[in-house]
Protein backbone atom coordinates (compact mmCIF):
# COMPACT_ATOMS: atom_id res chain seq x y z
CA UNK A 1 0.00 0.00 0.00
CA UNK A 2 1.39 3.56 -0.52
CA UNK A 3 0.16 6.44 1.72
CA UNK A 4 1.35 10.17 2.82
CA UNK A 5 0.71 12.80 5.75
CA UNK A 6 1.66 15.71 3.68
CA UNK A 7 1.76 19.13 5.48
CA UNK A 8 0.91 22.45 3.99
CA UNK A 9 1.46 26.09 5.75
CA UNK A 10 -1.34 28.67 5.21
CA UNK A 11 -0.97 31.83 3.75
CA UNK A 12 -2.82 34.90 3.17
CA UNK A 13 -3.46 37.12 0.22
CA UNK A 14 -1.25 39.71 2.01
CA UNK A 15 1.73 37.16 2.28
CA UNK A 16 1.81 36.49 5.76
CA UNK A 17 1.90 32.82 6.93
CA UNK A 18 -0.86 31.95 9.54
CA UNK A 19 -0.44 29.80 12.23
CA UNK A 20 -2.60 26.35 11.88
CA UNK A 21 -3.82 26.68 15.75
CA UNK A 22 -5.75 29.15 14.23
CA UNK A 23 -8.72 26.55 12.57
CA UNK A 24 -7.97 23.45 13.22
CA UNK A 25 -7.56 20.99 16.75
CA UNK A 26 -4.59 19.00 17.73
CA UNK A 27 -3.51 15.65 16.67
CA UNK A 28 -5.58 14.25 19.33
CA UNK A 29 -8.85 15.90 18.31
CA UNK A 30 -8.13 14.77 14.14
CA UNK A 31 -10.77 16.79 12.24
CA UNK A 32 -12.62 15.00 9.32
CA UNK A 33 -11.94 16.73 6.65
CA UNK A 34 -12.85 14.57 3.43
CA UNK A 35 -14.18 10.81 3.21
CA UNK A 36 -10.50 8.89 3.82
CA UNK A 37 -8.61 12.55 4.88
CA UNK A 38 -8.26 14.17 8.73
CA UNK A 39 -6.91 16.93 9.18
CA UNK A 40 -4.84 18.58 12.27
CA UNK A 41 -2.72 21.35 13.32
CA UNK A 42 1.33 19.70 13.32
CA UNK A 43 2.72 23.12 15.05
CA UNK A 44 2.48 26.10 12.83
CA UNK A 45 1.22 23.60 9.60
CA UNK A 46 -1.62 21.90 8.93
CA UNK A 47 -1.22 17.89 8.42
CA UNK A 48 -3.60 15.66 6.01
CA UNK A 49 -3.71 12.02 7.19
CA UNK A 50 -4.90 10.04 4.28
CA UNK A 51 -6.35 6.64 4.16
CA UNK A 52 -3.82 4.26 2.05
CA UNK A 53 -4.46 3.26 -1.51
CA UNK A 54 -3.63 0.63 -3.99
CA UNK A 55 -2.96 3.22 -6.72
CA UNK A 56 -1.05 6.90 -7.13
CA UNK A 57 -4.12 8.35 -8.83
CA UNK A 58 -6.36 7.40 -5.86
CA UNK A 59 -4.16 8.91 -3.37
CA UNK A 60 -3.71 11.97 -4.95
CA UNK A 61 -7.56 12.25 -5.16
CA UNK A 62 -7.71 11.97 -1.43
CA UNK A 63 -5.06 14.64 -1.06
CA UNK A 64 -6.55 16.77 -3.38
CA UNK A 65 -10.42 16.63 -1.43
CA UNK A 66 -8.36 16.79 1.85
CA UNK A 67 -6.72 20.10 0.46
CA UNK A 68 -10.17 21.26 -1.12
CA UNK A 69 -11.94 20.51 2.59
CA UNK A 70 -9.36 22.34 4.31
CA UNK A 71 -9.77 25.68 2.06
CA UNK A 72 -13.25 25.31 2.25
CA UNK A 73 -12.47 25.71 6.33
CA UNK A 74 -10.66 29.18 5.96
CA UNK A 75 -11.51 32.85 5.32
CA UNK A 76 -11.71 33.48 1.96
CA UNK A 77 -8.21 35.37 1.98
CA UNK A 78 -6.30 32.02 3.03
CA UNK A 79 -5.47 29.28 1.61
CA UNK A 80 -3.14 26.19 1.86
CA UNK A 81 0.44 26.50 -0.16
CA UNK A 82 3.27 24.41 -0.44
CA UNK A 83 6.20 26.57 0.44
CA UNK A 84 8.95 24.46 2.03
CA UNK A 85 10.31 27.21 4.51
CA UNK A 86 7.83 29.84 6.14
CA UNK A 87 8.48 33.05 8.12
CA UNK A 88 6.35 33.41 11.13
CA UNK A 89 5.69 36.43 13.26
CA UNK A 90 7.28 35.22 16.73
CA UNK A 91 3.86 37.04 18.41
CA UNK A 92 1.76 34.23 16.81
CA UNK A 93 3.63 31.81 19.47
CA UNK A 94 2.99 33.85 22.64
CA UNK A 95 -0.35 32.42 23.37
CA UNK A 96 0.15 29.31 21.08
CA UNK A 97 -1.26 26.25 22.94
CA UNK A 98 0.99 23.76 24.29
CA UNK A 99 1.38 21.29 21.65
CA UNK A 100 2.38 24.42 19.02
CA UNK A 101 4.92 25.48 21.59
CA UNK A 102 6.85 22.37 21.14
CA UNK A 103 8.46 20.47 18.08
CA UNK A 104 7.36 16.36 18.06
CA UNK A 105 9.95 14.28 20.32
CA UNK A 106 9.20 11.22 17.56
CA UNK A 107 12.29 10.67 16.31
CA UNK A 108 13.10 9.76 12.29
CA UNK A 109 16.52 8.05 10.99
CA UNK A 110 19.47 8.90 8.70
CA UNK A 111 19.35 6.04 6.09
CA UNK A 112 23.20 6.91 5.69
CA UNK A 113 24.49 6.74 9.23
CA UNK A 114 21.82 5.05 10.89
CA UNK A 115 21.78 8.04 13.92
CA UNK A 116 18.85 9.09 15.78
CA UNK A 117 17.25 12.49 14.50
CA UNK A 118 15.24 15.16 16.84
CA UNK A 119 15.28 18.87 15.95
CA UNK A 120 16.85 20.63 18.61
CA UNK A 121 15.66 24.38 17.70
CA UNK A 122 13.62 25.86 20.10
CA UNK A 123 9.92 26.81 18.37
CA UNK A 124 9.51 30.04 20.81
CA UNK A 125 12.52 31.69 18.93
CA UNK A 126 12.80 30.25 15.61
CA UNK A 127 11.82 32.33 13.28
CA UNK A 128 10.75 30.12 10.56
CA UNK A 129 8.74 26.75 10.06
CA UNK A 130 8.71 24.20 7.85
CA UNK A 131 6.68 21.74 5.35
CA UNK A 132 6.85 18.21 3.82
CA UNK A 133 5.18 15.72 1.94
CA UNK A 134 5.85 12.22 3.73
CA UNK A 135 5.79 9.29 1.71
CA UNK A 136 4.15 5.51 2.96
CA UNK A 137 4.91 2.02 1.62
CA UNK A 138 3.98 -1.15 3.27
CA UNK A 139 3.29 -4.46 3.07
CA UNK A 140 0.69 -6.67 4.79
CA UNK A 141 1.70 -9.48 7.14
CA UNK A 142 0.86 -11.93 4.68
CA UNK A 143 2.92 -10.13 1.82
CA UNK A 144 6.02 -9.63 4.44
CA UNK A 145 6.12 -13.16 4.89
CA UNK A 146 5.62 -13.95 0.86
CA UNK A 147 7.85 -11.33 -0.49
CA UNK A 148 8.27 -8.02 1.67
CA UNK A 149 10.75 -10.19 4.19
CA UNK A 150 13.50 -7.24 3.57
CA UNK A 151 11.25 -5.03 5.58
CA UNK A 152 12.20 -6.99 9.06
CA UNK A 153 15.46 -5.90 8.76
CA UNK A 154 17.05 -2.34 9.40
CA UNK A 155 19.85 -2.12 7.15
CA UNK A 156 17.55 -3.01 3.90
CA UNK A 157 14.77 -0.17 5.85
CA UNK A 158 18.10 1.69 5.13
CA UNK A 159 19.13 1.06 1.72
CA UNK A 160 15.39 1.20 0.67
CA UNK A 161 15.66 5.08 1.60
CA UNK A 162 18.96 5.67 0.11
CA UNK A 163 17.65 4.37 -3.22
CA UNK A 164 14.47 6.48 -2.85
CA UNK A 165 17.24 9.56 -2.34
CA UNK A 166 18.05 8.52 -5.96
CA UNK A 167 15.03 7.90 -7.68
CA UNK A 168 12.80 10.47 -6.01
CA UNK A 169 14.59 12.71 -3.63
CA UNK A 170 17.02 14.05 -6.22
CA UNK A 171 14.47 14.10 -8.80
CA UNK A 172 12.39 16.60 -6.68
CA UNK A 173 15.34 18.31 -5.31
CA UNK A 174 16.44 19.02 -9.45
CA UNK A 175 12.91 20.36 -9.85
CA UNK A 176 12.44 22.55 -7.24
CA UNK A 177 15.65 23.94 -6.53
CA UNK A 178 15.60 26.96 -4.25
CA UNK A 179 16.92 28.27 -1.01
CA UNK A 180 13.86 27.23 0.90
CA UNK A 181 14.80 23.69 0.35
CA UNK A 182 17.86 24.02 1.90
CA UNK A 183 16.62 26.03 4.88
CA UNK A 184 13.62 23.04 5.54
CA UNK A 185 16.63 20.48 5.19
CA UNK A 186 18.50 22.22 7.96
CA UNK A 187 16.14 21.76 10.37
CA UNK A 188 14.15 17.82 8.75
CA UNK A 189 13.83 16.44 5.73
CA UNK A 190 17.30 15.69 4.84
CA UNK A 191 18.44 13.47 2.33
CA UNK A 192 18.26 9.80 3.93
CA UNK A 193 15.44 10.46 6.26
CA UNK A 194 13.02 7.95 7.34
CA UNK A 195 10.57 6.57 10.23
CA UNK A 196 10.21 2.55 10.22
CA UNK A 197 6.22 2.13 10.51
CA UNK A 198 3.49 -0.05 11.97
CA UNK A 199 0.20 0.91 10.56
CA UNK A 200 -2.95 0.08 13.01
CA UNK A 201 -3.87 -2.68 10.25
CA UNK A 202 -1.15 -4.68 11.35
CA UNK A 203 0.93 -3.64 7.87
CA UNK A 204 4.52 -2.27 8.46
CA UNK A 205 6.63 -0.25 6.35
CA UNK A 206 8.45 2.62 5.99
CA UNK A 207 8.13 6.52 5.97
CA UNK A 208 10.25 8.45 3.70
CA UNK A 209 10.59 12.31 5.07
CA UNK A 210 13.03 13.52 2.23
CA UNK A 211 10.17 15.02 -0.02
CA UNK A 212 9.48 18.74 -0.27
CA UNK A 213 5.58 19.73 -0.50
CA UNK A 214 6.02 21.33 -3.70
CA UNK A 215 5.62 17.44 -4.59
CA UNK A 216 2.21 18.22 -4.36
CA UNK A 217 2.05 21.20 -7.00
CA UNK A 218 1.04 18.91 -9.48
CA UNK A 219 -0.98 16.13 -10.19
CA UNK A 220 2.06 14.40 -12.92
CA UNK A 221 4.75 15.21 -10.66
CA UNK A 222 2.57 13.23 -7.22
CA UNK A 223 1.79 10.63 -9.45
CA UNK A 224 5.21 9.96 -10.97
CA UNK A 225 6.58 10.05 -7.41
CA UNK A 226 4.67 7.72 -5.85
CA UNK A 227 4.52 4.97 -8.23
CA UNK A 228 8.21 5.41 -8.37
CA UNK A 229 8.63 4.79 -5.16
CA UNK A 230 6.37 2.02 -5.56
CA UNK A 231 8.45 0.47 -8.52
CA UNK A 232 11.60 0.58 -5.86
CA UNK A 233 9.29 -1.07 -3.05
CA UNK A 234 8.17 -3.79 -5.03
CA UNK A 235 11.91 -4.37 -6.96
CA UNK A 236 13.84 -4.03 -3.67
CA UNK A 237 15.32 -7.14 -4.10
CA UNK A 238 16.15 -7.04 -7.34
CA UNK A 239 17.68 -3.10 -6.73
CA UNK A 240 20.17 -4.42 -4.28
CA UNK A 241 21.63 -7.07 -6.39
CA UNK A 242 22.56 -4.06 -8.46
CA UNK A 243 22.88 -1.33 -6.36
CA UNK A 244 26.31 1.24 -6.32
CA UNK A 245 27.30 2.39 -3.07
CA UNK A 246 29.75 4.86 -4.87
CA UNK A 247 26.79 7.20 -5.74
CA UNK A 248 25.69 8.05 -2.27
CA UNK A 249 27.72 10.85 -0.84
CA UNK A 250 27.21 12.34 -4.00
CA UNK A 251 23.16 11.95 -3.91
CA UNK A 252 23.37 13.09 -0.25
CA UNK A 253 25.18 15.87 -0.75
CA UNK A 254 23.11 17.10 -4.17
CA UNK A 255 20.02 17.04 -1.90
CA UNK A 256 20.82 18.55 0.73
CA UNK A 257 22.88 21.46 -0.44
CA UNK A 258 22.04 21.03 -4.20
CA UNK A 259 25.70 20.97 -4.95
CA UNK A 260 26.44 18.26 -7.70
CA UNK A 261 22.99 18.52 -8.47
CA UNK A 262 23.33 18.43 -12.05
CA UNK A 263 26.32 15.99 -12.39
CA UNK A 264 24.40 12.79 -11.56
CA UNK A 265 22.47 10.39 -13.70
CA UNK A 266 18.91 10.03 -13.34
CA UNK A 267 16.85 6.67 -14.14
CA UNK A 268 13.59 5.33 -13.78
CA UNK A 269 10.31 7.16 -13.31
CA UNK A 270 12.61 10.82 -13.51
CA UNK A 271 14.40 11.34 -16.52
CA UNK A 272 16.48 14.04 -17.41
CA UNK A 273 13.99 15.35 -20.05
CA UNK A 274 11.09 14.86 -17.35
CA UNK A 275 12.99 16.86 -14.98
CA UNK A 276 14.02 19.61 -17.56
CA UNK A 277 10.00 19.48 -18.98
CA UNK A 278 8.51 20.32 -15.39
CA UNK A 279 11.30 22.91 -15.12
CA UNK A 280 10.59 25.02 -17.92
CA UNK A 281 6.78 24.83 -17.34
CA UNK A 282 5.61 27.06 -14.96
CA UNK A 283 2.68 25.48 -14.36
CA UNK A 284 4.77 22.40 -12.56
CA UNK A 285 6.06 25.38 -9.94
CA UNK A 286 2.60 26.84 -8.97
CA UNK A 287 0.46 24.76 -6.76
CA UNK A 288 -2.15 23.29 -9.22
CA UNK A 289 -3.21 19.96 -7.54
CA UNK A 290 -6.25 20.97 -5.74
CA UNK A 291 -8.29 22.13 -8.90
CA UNK A 292 -6.37 19.74 -11.32
CA UNK A 293 -8.67 16.64 -13.23
CA UNK A 294 -7.80 13.42 -12.81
Amino acid sequence: MIGTDPEFAIRSRSGRFIPAHRVLPPATHKHPIAAGVVAFRDGFVVELNVAPQRHPIELVKLVQAGIRGVNRMLPSAWGLCTNAAVPIDLKDMEKAPEDVRHFGCTPSYCAYTGSRKIPTADPMTLKMRCAGAHMHFSASPSEVEDGYSWLMNRDDHMLFIRMMDLAVGLPLALIFHGKSQYWRRTLYGQAGEYRPQEYPDGSIGLEYRTPPPQLWNHAEIAVRAFATGEEVFKNFNVFKKIWDPKIEPLVRKAIDTGEGREDIQLSGGFTGGLVQKYLSAPVYQSFQLPYQQL
